[in-house]
């Protein structure tokens, strides 16, 4: 299960003179519920469809704490050689159970970090994904969070910033892995990638009582999971792998607030909100 952190999305230790301490919860909701693996999700997409879950996890970088001012304050996350380093940490939702079965039962649903003192949090900022300058490292070699080899990508030379990776009783798959897209070089010479695919998230929210919500249902809303795939330009699985001129990618980045393969600024996203603690 996830591990144990108070129910508050950020906690300030009074007294601390390298900084007040902040522990942010993730929280993943299928139908305004807790997602857990042992459960299907429900109502997907555009025909209501049901499926499991067998892979999810994210990684997130830049965060920052927001202040009432609509400032951001960088959050220094902890080095803790496990789920987070170089400013970056690893959200891990597979539990073990249900379809994710072949999880090793480790999850992590926290971003800790340290704040300047006297920080007065209304919201929280971050990037999905891993920043340039480390995304094209070798993930057999990396140090944690980094060593995560289910989240690399050997054809583009770098990490899936997200994989969430469905599957319904049928067997049918649908898949999510959210990257940089027309990227090009080796290790020895660097990589250049035409379409990042990021956008910054910002969410206002009550630091006292308040927890990060990550809407499932929201995030493939306009998504058909029952259509064939076509085998058109770009369209070789059901789901969006980031493949450039996949027509099933542009509906899931619209709701990060992404333009797929695009530069222009995105829509409102509509994933992350804030919520009371459950």
């Amino acid at each position: 299960m996830y591990r144990l952190a108070p129910l508050v999305l950020a906690v300030g230790l009074a007294g601390c003179t390298s900084g007040d301490p902040y522990s942010i919860a993730v929280q993943p909701l299928v139908g305004g519920a807790p997602f857990d693996c042992a459960t299907e999700v429900t109502g997907l997409g555009t025909t209501d469809s049901s499926s499991w879950i067998t892979h999810f996890r994210m990684f997130v970088h830049d965060v920052a704490l927001i202040t009432a001012d609509g400032s951001e304050v960088p959050l220094e996350l902890d080095e803790d050689g496990e789920w987070q380093g170089e400013g970056v940490a690893l959200l891990d939702f597979d539990d073990g159970g249900g379809a994710c079965g072949d999880a090793n039962g480790q999850t992590n649903n926290l971003i800790v970090g340290t704040a300047p003192t006297g920080t007065e949090a209304t919201g929280v900022a971050f990037t999905i994904g891993v920043p340039e300058n480390l995304n094209h490292i070798d993930a057999t070699t990396a140090a944690a969070p980094f060593n995560d080899t289910g989240l690399w990508w050997t054809w583009s030379g770098g990490y899936k910033w997200t994989r969430i990776d469905f599957e319904n009783d049928a067997g049918d798959p649908f898949y999510f892995h959210h990257g940089a897209t027309g990227c090009d070089g080796t290790p020895d010479t660097g990589f250049d990638c035409a379409f990042d695919n990021v956008t910054r998230i910002a969410v206002d929210m009550d630091p006292d009582s308040q927890v990060l919500a990550l809407d499932l249902n929201a995030w493939f809303a306009e998504n058909n999971f029952d259509a064939p795939v076509d085998f058109g330009a770009g369209d070789f699985v059901k789901g969006c792998m980031s493949f450039g001129g996949d027509p099933e990618c542009q509906p899931i980045f619209n709701s990060m607030g992404i333009n797929f393969e695009d530069t222009a600024p995105g829509p409102a996203q509509s994933v992350f909100t804030a919520m009371e603690a459950l």
